[in-house]
């Protein structure tokens, strides 16, 4: 191989290239952090039918060192210039990595564009999910670049190559050697840092739009355990590369032209249609040595050490101790057992809800106002309990037809589980102000709604017990209740005298079928208007004094309008079958199909009706409902993706603002969140009763510096997006960890509760944050774990009364706590542009 390279002016810079071989053109663009070695191995088994054309791009390699203007879009105007100026047709345009995002740009110049035959991506860059964690080192503000300033060249470079070489065997001392060396050239440092930090493409939206519009056949290959970038970014090229073909190389890193050459080579001879066969290595070879190697490993092994290694479960601590260590020690444990092959089908959210969210201050509210209470072809109600009978009328037949309403909850000593309700049964209920209950009216499902052992008498007398019984036990933990409130209703029909076994059968049957039905109970809304009216109908539901009294799903708040024309719906739901975002879909669903009767509005923010609201739910609980102006969250929010999109990684989400400016005031400032990510996006199905959530740990406040709150500000946005997609994904270390824990047993929450606090609290966090951006009221719910409170947010853009928009936010918490966290939330809104103070704003 000719390894004498040539030299070229493009763009006012030296550039260094190898040009080598006749016939038609290969022209190969290297990838981050590299230089033209890295197609050595992959030239040798291609056919030497083609011209094979190395580039140094600009600032690496033995190219000109640039310190400004390496952007993914100026090395693209490098190629473009060397193909014109090489005079170059019919080219085969091969780019790794960051090679790969300037090849596709390329691509896009419709000058260029008919001089390229074909198109050949190797675990190309582009979309930007991930920042690789080198490079994220590189580019940090807080001095961990350090290393790239003065660390041993050989050292570094080894430590790159771990994390894009899968297997360690085939990092070679000569490839070690050829890096380190181009690292010790004047300014080639500096020059990697300056190109870590104009890596990213600064419109990525148009990119991609560019990207769908390509025609041209390209063939995309990528290494199956890429640590670099997730191979999730492969399919997402041959999605929006209608012309392309997808080869996965097993057991291959970041860099199969190195790592599998062999393979890749291969993979390129099928994609050229070359009736070519690969000759077979020589036995001195040293990848032949590597490979025979590999071979006496198991695949087994291999996929355990490639999973083992992506998953750094110490990035879940800020903090460390010693009941930390011992934790993560005992997941790592966990991990060795979950891909020796055991695992468990329940999703680790799911598992972990059946254990932390018993409770009544678990379940989460949702409400949907001013609903048509005629149904269509119904006459017009003329009295409340005409209103009662439609209503459920109508709700039997929604929740009937949408089966993610189907669930109820069995109750076990550690535990409770869901399981599918077989039918949709309604029970009317009645409650005193203290909240005991006077009677039920059930409403059975049409499908079995009848019970012919049972006499009236014995129908009448079974609703007396189950509500003496249900006001016996309400003062027991809501862990207990349902336990103790069936073992008391079991008693009284296994005493009841002279019934047949038939009757003592329905009688049971009877009372579990309204323990698990759908609760409603309804209130009528005063003869006011405007505001006086909003304050009473926005006022929460104090569920406490209502509680639902068994395992069913659904705990529902009816209020009619005076008039007897429009209700509101306040639906309490356990947390344990279902989550958040599904549920308010179909809420949607619902003012959908019943029609509105009228535009909902919340009440002037300087109104006596939007002053915070306070309440005790018991347990040493307290509820508040807070409205907010979020004007300047979406106003900076629309201005840094406008501007910043690049440099966040990506679009800055609310959530994203909001933790930020939270973590700004004093009572938030140490505090690490937990926040539920609904992993629908990325879900095959589609199917929402089978859809589930996952968990994302941040601590803002780590990232904060005070004399770059810009920057800091970016450096947060830009791990939480990364943090964000790769939860979503269900690649994070925080999903990781829930479903490790889903394989034990629900002892072992209870153990890690209450004999490894501090730990769990460090993992998982002690405040919770969740966001359901199209909620006209949410409700928070409060976990056992979030000892330091939750927030819940709805619709930030609701309209007022008085012609703007406002958000309401649900905080739980001690009483304490809410007196620090209400006026802290009202400044974190207000003020949030002090929070990020972006240049020149």
């Amino acid at each position: 191989m000719n390894s004498n390279y040539k030299y070229i002016d493009l763009q006012g810079v030296k550039i260094a290239y190898r040009d080598y071989g006749s016939g038609q053109p290969m022209l190969m663009l290297h990838g981050f952090g590299s230089f033209s070695y890295t197609w050595q191995k992959l030239i040798k088994h291609l056919p030497q039918q083609f011209r094979f054309i190395t580039v140094d791009l600009k600032g690496w390699g033995y190219s000109e060192k640039s310190l400004d203007k390496t952007s993914p879009y100026d090395q693209a105007e490098i190629v473009k210039e060397l193909i014109v100026k090489l005079e170059l047709e019919n080219i085969i345009l091969v780019g790794h990595s960051m090679g790969g995002t300037a090849g596709l740009i390329t691509c896009f110049d419709h000058n260029i564009i008919d001089k390229i035959s074909k198109l050949i991506l190797i675990d190309s860059a582009g979309y930007f999910h991930k920042m690789p964690t080198f490079i994220e080192h590189t580019i940090a503000p807080d001095g961990t670049s350090f290393l790239l300033k003065y660390a041993d060249e050989k050292i570094l470079a080894h430590l790159v190559m771990t994390e894009i070489i899968f297997d360690p065997e085939k990092i070679t001392e000569e490839a070690i050697e050829a890096y380190s060396a181009v690292l010790k050239l004047p300014d080639a440092k500096q020059s990697l840092i300056n190109s870590s930090r104009q890596i990213a493409i600064a419109n990525l939206p148009e990119f991609k739009r560019r990207l769908k519009n390509l025609a041209i056949k390209t063939l995309i290959i990528w290494g199956e355990e890429d640590a670099i970038i997730d191979n999730e970014d492969a399919f997402c090229f041959k999605h929006d590369l209608k012309n392309s073909e997808l080869k996965i190389i097993s057991f291959c890193g970041h860099s199969p032209q190195e790592e599998q050459p062999r393979q890749t080579a291969a993979a390129i001879i099928e994609f050229l249609e070359l009736n070519i066969k690969i000759q077979p290595e020589d036995n001195n070879d040293n990848e032949q040595k590597a490979l025979a190697a590999k071979q006496a490993k198991t695949s087994a092994d291999l996929a355990t050490m490639a999973r083992l290694r992506r998953m750094k479960m110490r990035k879940l601590l800020d903090r460390w101790n010693p009941t930390a260590i011992m934790f993560v020690a005992t997941l790592k444990i966990l991990q060795v057992v979950r891909y020796l092959g055991f695992s468990t089908s329940e999703n680790g959210w799911r598992k972990a809800s059946q254990v932390y969210l018993r409770k009544e201050h678990s379940k989460f509210c949702l409400a949907t106002f001013r609903l048509n209470c005629q149904a269509p072809d119904a006459p017009q109600p003329t009295d409340i309990d005409a209103v009662r009978q439609q209503i459920v009328k109508r709700l039997a037949a929604f929740i009937k037809d949408n089966a993610v309403f189907h669930w109820g909850i069995n109750w076990k000593r550690f535990s409770a589980k869901r399981h599918h309700n077989r039918y949709v049964d309604i029970i009317e209920a009645d409650f005193d102000r203290k909240g005991g209950l006077l009677h039920i009216t059930p409403h059975f499902d049409s499908m079995n709604d009848r019970f012919p052992a049972l006499s009236k008498f014995h129908r009448h007398t079974l609703h007396q017990q189950l509500v003496k019984k249900y006001n016996e036990s309400i003062k027991i933990s809501d862990k207990r209740r349902l336990i103790s409130l069936k073992k008391r209703l079991t008693k009284y029909i296994n005493a009841t005298p002279s019934i047949s076994p038939r009757t003592y059968l329905e009688m049971r049957h009877y009372v579990k079928r309204i323990l698990n039905g759908t609760f409603i109970h309804f209130e009528r809304l005063p003869n006011e208007t405007g505001e006086e009216l909003a304050e009473y109908r926005l006022k929460t539901p104090n569920f406490k004094r209502r509680k639902h009294p068994g395992g069913g799903l659904l705990n529902i708040l009816c209020r009619v309008s005076a008039n007897l024309k429009e209700c509101d719906l306040w639906f309490q739901y356990h947390h344990i079958p279902v989550d958040g975002m599904p549920m308010q879909e179909m809420l949607e669903k619902l003012k959908n199909d019943w029609g509105e009767a009228g535009l909902f509005h919340y009440p002037p923010l300087s109104s006596k009706a939007a002053k915070p609201e306070l309440f005790y739910f018991g347990n040493k609980i307290f509820r508040a409902r807070v409205f907010c102006d979020f004007s300047a969250v979406l106003a900076i929010r629309k201005k840094l993706n406008e501007k910043y999109y690049s440099e966040m990684g990506g679009s800055v989400s609310f959530p994203c603002l909001m933790l930020w400016a939270l973590t700004r005031q004093k009572c938030f400032r140490q505090h690490k969140f937990s926040m539920p990510v609904d992993t629908a996006t990325f879900e095959q199905s589609g199917l929402a009763e089978e859809r589930n959530i996952t968990l994302m740990f941040t601590r803002p406040g780590k990232y904060n510096n005070p004399d770059e709150p810009f920057d800091s500000f970016l450096k947060f946005a830009r791990a939480f997006n990364q943090n964000l997609f790769l939860t979503r994904m269900g690649k994070s270390e925080s999903h990781e960890f829930l479903e490790l824990c889903a394989i034990t047993h629900p002892l072992f929450y209870s153990f890690t509760k209450y004999f490894m606090p501090h730990a769990l609290k460090e993992i998982v966090g002690t405040v919770g944050i969740t966001v359901i951006r199209n909620a006209e009221m949410f409700v928070s719910p409060m976990t056992d774990l979030q000892v330091d409170g939750f927030l819940a947010f709805g619709n930030c853009r609701i309209p007022t009364m008085d012609g703007k928009f406002a958000g309401a936010v649900s905080i739980c918490g001690s009483k304490e706590q809410l007196r620090q966290y209400i006026p802290a939330l009202q400044e974190a809104t207000a003020n949030i542009a002090t929070y990020i103070q972006i240049p020149n704003d």
